[in-house]
C-alpha cells in the first residue's frame, strides 16, 4: 500500500490521493491476529512521508465485510489510527447512527463520518437526521443490483417538513 500511495501521489498529487483501510475485518480471510502494529506502521509512515494526503478512511471494527459485527470484536478500536493521523482529515465508516456520528465528530474535529447503507434507502438522510424522522430500512439484497430498487423508490418523508 505504501508503494501504491507513493505512485498515485506522484501521478495526481497527494491532495487528490487517499487510502481506505479495514484493519479489523475478517472478510475473505484478510484479518490478521493483531492488526495494530502493522497498521500503526503504515499510518505512521503515511503521516511522515505523505502528510498532505486528502484523507485516510478507516472502517470501524463493528463491520465484518458486508455484515454488522456489533459486540463481536470487544475492545478493538481505531483509536490508534486517530492518534497517529491526527490532526489530518480522517473518515470513519461502519454502522454509525445519527447519535454516534454526532458524538465522534463533536469530539474529534478532524473526523468525518461516512454513511453508506442508510443513504441508499434514505437519499434524504441529512434531512431525516436533522428532523429526527424515522429511517427507511435498507435491504442489503438489493444493493448493486439491476434496477432502481432502493435508489429512487424511497418513501416520502412526511416528518421532514419538505416536499
Amino acid at each position: 500500500p505504501l508503494e501504491v500511495v507513493a505512485a498515485v501521489s506522484a501521478a495526481v498529487g497527494p491532495e487528490r490521493t487517499s487510502i481506505r483501510f479495514s484493519p479489523w475485518s475478517p472478510w475473505q480471510g484478510m484479518r490478521m491476529p493483531d492488526p495494530v502494529p502493522t497498521f500503526s506502521a503504515v499510518i505512521a509512515h503515511l503521516a511522515q512521508v505523505h502528510p498532505d494526503l486528502a484523507y485516510v478512511h478507516v472502517i470501524e471494527p463493528r463491520i465484518a465485510g458486508i455484515e454488522d459485527a456489533d459486540g463481536v470484536f470487544g475492545e478493538e478500536s481505531n483509536d490508534f489510527v486517530r492518534k497517529l493521523w491526527s490532526p489530518r482529515l480522517l473518515i470513519l465508516a461502519g454502522s454509525f447512527t445519527r447519535d454516534t456520528a454526532l458524538a465522534i465528530t463533536e469530539r474529534d474535529k478532524n473526523v468525518i463520518v461516512g454513511v453508506g447503507r442508510h443513504f441508499i434507502s434514505n437519499p434524504d438522510l441529512p434531512t431525516r437526521w436533522m428532523s429526527g424522522a424515522q429511517l427507511t430500512p435498507y435491504d442489503r439484497t438489493t444493493f448493486y443490483t439491476e434496477g432502481p430498487k432502493g435508489y429512487i423508490d424511497w418513501p416520502f418523508c412526511a416528518e421532514c417538513g419538505r416536499t
